[in-house]
């Protein structure tokens, strides 16, 4: 009787845990970088207001780069009216383990480059937006 509860009770938090977690981000690929890396969004995220979005994305890096850094995930505001971006906060990943979290200590908005991660954003959160 002990060994079988030993097996059911990790078995019943597996099984009550699981939709948590897996309900927690939804991905969607958006597109790809200039330089081939994948773009996604968690669409759960995505919150607008009258001209602006915010929202939680990641990048697949094609390659790592010359910090073996695979990815990131970024948490941005697009004025979608002005074409700028907010970069609220940026984790860079080495595989899946973080390796670099950055806050910008005085944040603000800046240009949106076209073929870049927020390029790819901006085209697909703000369609009816002059590209960049």
């Amino acid at each position: 009787m002990e060994t079988m509860r030993g097996f059911v009770i990790p078995v019943v938090i597996a099984f009550v845990a699981l939709p948590v977690v897996a309900s927690a981000q939804s991905w969607k690929e958006i597109g790809k970088t200039a330089s081939n890396s994948v773009v996604l969004v968690d669409t759960r995220s995505i919150k607008r207001t009258k001209d602006s979005v915010t929202v939680t994305m990641r990048t697949r890096f094609a390659a790592p780069d010359g910090e073996q850094i695979t990815g990131t995930r970024t948490i941005a505001t697009f004025n979608c009216a002005k074409g700028l971006v907010a970069v609220k906060e940026n984790d860079s990943y080495r595989g899946d383990r973080v390796v670099r979290r950055s806050i910008p200590k005085i944040p603000g908005y800046g240009v949106v480059f076209g073929g870049s991660l927020t390029g790819v954003a901006f085209n697909y959160l703000c369609p009816n937006s002059k590209k960049p």
